[in-house]
């Protein structure tokens, strides 16, 4: 039967078509900045076995612009790809990965990671970041192809489910020593990417689907919620709740909403 199929490219500047049959052809058209707006008109010559078919075109080009930077955050988690797994502290990308990254920042997407991650270290109480890995990866998505929003790195991705957050550099969540390596990684980051002129591109991925049935998850949460706000209110605090967390109200400051009915309208209109 009929079935959608992806649409691929021409093989070359003829196809076979059966006799009696429809063929559909797309064509982009890639409009350069510099064009004068107003109505261009031209043709689309087909031969077929030596008879010449010639159908109108026309394109009207619009005054205006699509700016480079895009303003509408829109992201789908692009990960566990060949050569790629971004939860496992991620390699650099390869051209697979680069051909949907782009792929996707062509129509306004983003690929929500960013790998490898920056490499932490933690020895006599002092942490440290080698970026170097990580920024070229970011250069790429962020001022190349102008990504609107992306993660933070996996460390402080701290539990999803009904878990208790992630132990960093083997110390025991909310210890003194937990606390203080935890901010002073986060602030680390926070700064670099400040420096870099990144620093409105990031959102804080701290839970994925939190059990509110878990009160030990939702205080934790909460309570790195807050260390991360403490160092910068402005970058958003997520977490996909999909419906609406009491424990966590003043503490998230970007909810993941439920498309199906979870979340209450009122507490939404909130």
């Amino acid at each position: 039967g009929w079935w959608p199929d992806p649409i691929e490219s021409l093989d070359g500047d003829s196809f076979p078509i059966e006799a009696d049959s429809t063929e559909a052809l797309f064509f982009d058209v890639d409009i350069p900045t510099t064009a004068p707006y107003g109505l261009y008109q031209g043709s689309v010559e087909v031969n077929v076995c030596g008879q010449i078919f010639l159908f109108p075109v026309a394109l009207t080009v619009w005054n205006f612009t699509s700016p480079e930077e895009k303003h509408l955050p829109a992201m789908l988690d692009l990960r566990n790809g060949p050569g790629w797994n971004i939860f496992g502290g991620g390699a650099e990308p390869d051209e697979n990965v680069r051909l949907w990254q782009r792929f996707l920042a062509r129509y306004n997407v983003s690929p929500s990671f960013i790998s490898p991650n920056p490499f932490f270290q933690y020895a006599d109480g002092q942490v440290t970041m080698d970026a170097t890995a990580f920024d070229a990866a970011a250069a790429y998505l962020l001022d190349e192809l102008h990504v609107n929003k992306v993660y933070t790195p996996d460390i402080f991705y701290a539990c999803g489910w009904a878990y208790l957050p992630q132990h960093i550099f083997g110390l025991e969540p909310f210890s003194q020593e937990y606390n203080q390596a935890w901010s002073d990684a986060y602030r680390l980051f926070i700064e670099h990417i400040s420096e870099r002129g990144w620093r409105g591109k990031f959102v804080l991925y701290l839970s994925d689907e939190p059990h509110s049935t878990s009160p030990e998850t939702i205080a934790s949460l909460a309570q790195i919620a807050d260390m991360a706000y403490a160092i910068a209110p402005d970058v958003p605090i997520y977490s996909s709740t999909w419906t609406y967390i009491d424990g966590l109200a003043d503490h998230l400051t970007l909810w993941g909403i439920g498309p199906h009915g979870s979340f209450d309208p009122a507490r939404l209109e909130e």
